[in-house]
């Protein structure tokens, strides 16, 4: 199982109390500085699809909780996985903080009000496979004390959905391949909601990923496959394809796909009653350009434990 590592983003934060908050206060100095530990989750591969390596920017929001305004709202560069910001809060009231960590040149997010964000599928779905629509987030509320130092670990509001072939090769040669699409139905939610971590709003009609290509040539898709209520060992497939998407709650979905093969031609399979979670991987496996084939659906939580046992059909 391959281990989920965090790379610290820190965010010091420093906000000073509106007029309104000093006057609520007893001594004028009621202020405290307010240090958060921001945690973006990575795979410790040399090289790796999801390894959050684009993430290069941390959206955040402040809200008094309970209340109807937003107090603050600003944006840190992350380098190597690493923002710093100073913010100073009134001592004993009780603050929502509000975290979205992305790619800033992805064009994929709406990140207006950070209470519901808007995933823009146009984007995503013209260009799949591709790791920069990968995002973070986080939602939580602190009464400010001194001292005050929490950590915030971010975790990923979607679900990837992957297809991995067994084999890439027949006795007439090596499959190339060209366009790629996996159509995914009912369909998905277009808003998350940062404060209930959920997605809403979902689109009229099914959503089709379109790609060129393997997602990558230069690596495996490594999956962790349940055997008799034993985790085996790591197993390796050529990784098909790799999509984002939002997800309302624990029902199944109908997952299409049209592979194309060059001379061949178009590929397709048709999977019923495909698990999609937030924050997991879904692997749909087997040999897919060949004759007889049969797929697995294995959810494993490469991005959040406890482990998911195989669904096979």
């Amino acid at each position: 199982m391959k281990k989920l590592f965090y790379c610290a983003a820190a965010l010091i934060v420093l906000l000073f109390g509106s007029s309104c908050q000093q006057e609520k206060l007893e001594p004028a100095g009621e202020q405290t500085l307010v240090t958060l530990e921001v945690e973006i989750p990575y795979l410790a591969q040399t090289k790796a699809i999801s390894k959050a390596e684009l993430t290069d920017i941390v959206y955040y929001e402040i809200w008094r909780t309970g209340g109807t305004e937003k107090l603050f709202a600003s944006s840190a560069v992350v380098t190597d996985c690493k923002a710093s910001i100073q913010i100073s809060l009134v001592k004993g009231l009780t603050y929502d903080f509000i975290f979205w960590a992305q790619n800033k040149d992805c064009g994929a997010y709406d990140v207006t009000e950070l209470k519901t964000v808007k995933v823009k599928y146009d984007v995503i779905t013209a260009a799949g496979n591709q790791d920069k629509f990968d995002a973070f987030y986080a939602f939580r509320s602190y009464t400010v004390e001194v001292p005050f130092d929490k950590t915030v670990k971010l975790e990923r509001p979607f679900a990837q959905l992957n297809f991995g072939a067994t084999k890439m090769a027949t006795t007439l040669g090596d499959i190339k391949l060209g366009d790629t699409q996996v159509t995914v139905s009912p369909g998905l939610p277009t808003v998350f909601n940062t404060v209930e971590g959920k997605g809403e709003t979902p689109t009229a009609n099914p959503v089709t990923f379109k790609a060129k290509g393997l997602a990558t040539s230069a690596e495996k898709l490594e999956v962790d496959i349940d055997k008799n209520g034993s985790i085996s060992e790591e197993e390796k497939f050529t990784w098909v394809s790799m999509n984002y998407m939002l997800r309302s709650d624990e029902s199944t979905y109908t997952v299409t796909t049209d592979f194309g093969v060059e001379g061949v031609g178009s590929v397709k399979h048709s999977v019923s009653n495909v698990p999609l979670k937030a924050n997991y991987r879904t692997n749909i496996l087997g040999d897919l350009f060949t004759s007889d084939a049969r797929l697995n659906i294995v959810v494993e939580p490469d991005f959040k434990k406890p482990d998911e046992v195989k669904d096979a059909i």
